[in-house]
């Protein structure tokens, strides 16, 4: 699932971190499965790390089924194909799934190109899940591939994909393929792409909601459910749902308002009265109870909010320079900023509840702004911060702060990834964050929990000078990463959270 509120606007917060943000459903985390599945041998891990696959592996990332996703060797995505590999973060079996030139991890899908030129030209695509193991995609008979950052997630009968294929007409058709069988679903033909990039959802009703545009005419939100696609509504460039996936948010493009929808089990979508006009983002909480909207008029741009399914809207902010936010799961608090300077790319941080708009707290005055989400409990509000623009590879102070007000917690000088972990208050980041380049990042991983009163114990060390990106499970409980220049053998491991 996509986030459920736009963290990014105008540059103010850059990067999306760990399974807690995104940009603005740019680059989303899979879909969170709350624990491993009921029929699997899980193996017992401890706090003292495993090795699962030696060797020079890069992890890229983890399906939503909990398998870590590998690629041999440190040479960037692009280049020359190498051997892709996926680590069970439950059995720990490790599985050789093909070759790759760029690899994609969205929800429990594994997507392998090859074949590609310089320009990233149509090329081969593989995929590979854990239900089904691996299928090559081949489009339908007088198609080119297009080279497209599919978006996969379990369907109704299995895991599905959505791509983009080229024929003898102007423009794209964008498909639905099985993961199981290749076989192709149409959702529409003669798109304006790649200008025009699809926003996709999968929802857990087995309803696919995805956006398109026509060129010249306007762009369009549209459903499809088992096998039928039906237009909802032409819009201006995105919506978002509720984690449930029975409520969302929509901007319709004529004047640009934010309308709320509901969706049933069978498939129906139901565009409600909109909620208010001039709106350029809108975002609704995990829970479906909470709307924020970025609104904006000629050199004016404010955040509100309003209850499921609308009625009046109130100003969290009201002095015109709003830009970007992230809600809890529960939309009782918001973070947001304000104040982006282009020249020093600082702005603000302000943390506020919603019941309460009129009495932000200032969680930073003048800085870059990296903003790390909530932990899994949404106690806890996340934050990296520094002087200097976030352009290079080097890590920035981490600090958390609990949503109902308090003093702000440093948790690391020099970190660059957060998770929140399985027990309340508990997160896992990294600390003493080394690069000279993306490809050559370190740094310590550790774990702590965090009281509203402070840290219950000194942070607990996972491991020394790794791979800067690891992944966590999606119950929280273990962690993956890779190690290549400490004290330990080059290779893949998994540890227990302490």
């Amino acid at each position: 699932m996509n986030v459920h509120s736009a963290i990014y606007h105008r540059g103010v917060w850059y990067i999306a971190i760990g399974v807690l943000a995104a940009c603005n459903g740019d680059s989303s985390p899979p879909a969170v499965v709350d624990a491993f599945p009921a029929d699997a041998e899980c193996l017992t891990f401890s706090a003292t790390p495993r090795l699962m696959l030696p060797g020079e592996w890069q992890l890229l990332g983890v399906t939503s089924d909990n398998q870590l996703v590998a690629k041999e060797g440190f040479e960037g995505q692009g280049f020359t194909a190498a051997r892709i590999a996926t680590v069970s973060l439950c059995e720990g079996t490790v599985t050789m799934v093909g070759e790759a030139q760029i690899v994609g991890v969205d929800g429990p899908v594994v997507s392998m190109w090859t074949g590609l030129d310089l320009e990233g030209a149509s090329g081969a695509l593989s995929v590979w899940t854990s239900a089904f193991g691996g299928v090559r995609i081949d489009p339908p008979t007088g198609e080119t591939m297009a080279f497209y950052g599919t978006a996969g997630a379990a369907g109704v009968d299995g895991a599905e994909i959505e791509l983009a294929t080229f024929g003898a007409h102007v423009g794209a058709n964008l498909w639905l393929a099985s993961t199981a069988t290749g076989r192709f679903t149409q959702l529409v033909r003669g798109v304006d792409w790649p200008n025009e990039i699809p926003q996709t959802e999968f929802l857990p009703s087995g309803v696919v909601l995805f956006t398109y545009r026509r060129f010249p005419g306007p762009p369009v939100l549209a459903a499809e459910f088992r096998g039928v696609v039906t237009e909802v509504s032409q819009i201006g460039s995105y919506f978002a749902v509720d984690a449930t996936g029975k409520r969302g948010m929509l901007i319709s493009s004529s004047p640009w308002a934010a309308r709320p929808f509901s969706i049933d089990a069978e498939g129906t979508i139901t565009v409600l009265p909109a909620l208010e006009s001039g709106v350029e983002y809108t975002g609704i909480s995990d829970d479906g109870r909470t709307i924020v909207d970025l609104t904006r008029s000629p050199g004016m741009a404010d955040l509100h909010f309003a209850r499921w399914p609308g009625g009046a809207a109130t100003a969290l902010t009201t002095t015109g320079d709003a830009a970007g936010w992230h809600a809890t799961p529960d939309g009782a608090h918001v973070v947001y900023s304000r104040k982006f300077n282009r020249d020093t790319y600082h702005s603000d941080l302000y943390l506020v509840a919603t019941n309460t708009p009129e009495a932000p707290q200032l969680l930073v005055a003048d800085q870059s702004i990296w903003f790390g989400g909530f932990s899994r409990d949404g106690r806890l509000a996340l934050y990296f911060a520094r002087d200097r623009p976030f352009g290079d590879f080097d890590g920035a102070e981490l600090r958390a702060v609990p949503v109902v007000g308090g003093t702000p917690l440093l948790l690391a000088w020099n970190g660059s990834v957060v998770y929140g972990a399985a027990r309340p208050g508990q997160l896992v980041f990294n600390e003493n964050h080394t690069a000279s380049n993306s490809a050559d990042a370190r740094a310590d991983i550790l774990a702590v929990t965090v009281t509203d009163t402070g840290l219950a114990a000194p942070p607990a060390l996972i491991a020394t000078q790794a791979e800067a990106q690891f992944f966590v499970s999606h119950d929280g409980s273990l962690v993956g990463f890779s190690s290549q220049t400490g004290a330990i053998d080059k290779g893949i491991y998994i540890a227990a959270v302490p």
